[in-house]
């Protein structure tokens, strides 16, 4: 399950969520994902950089 990374926009706490991509669409189109720090919905995903690791060597 992937993990997404948001950031509060009242509180500016960032956090990170564990949902299935379909969860996590329906929870943003919603305002369901909460920040656990202040409870606020009005959170921004934040976009993080990431790397694959293979068994080839290019």
């Amino acid at each position: 399950m992937p993990e997404y990374l948001y950031k509060c926009a009242s509180c500016g706490k960032p956090f990170s969520v564990f949902l299935s991509l379909a969860d996590r669409e329906k929870k943003e189109r919603r305002k369901e994902i909460q920040c656990p720090k202040c409870k606020g919905t009005n959170v921004e995903h934040l976009v993080e950089p990431f790397y694959a690791k293979t068994g080839r060597k290019s």
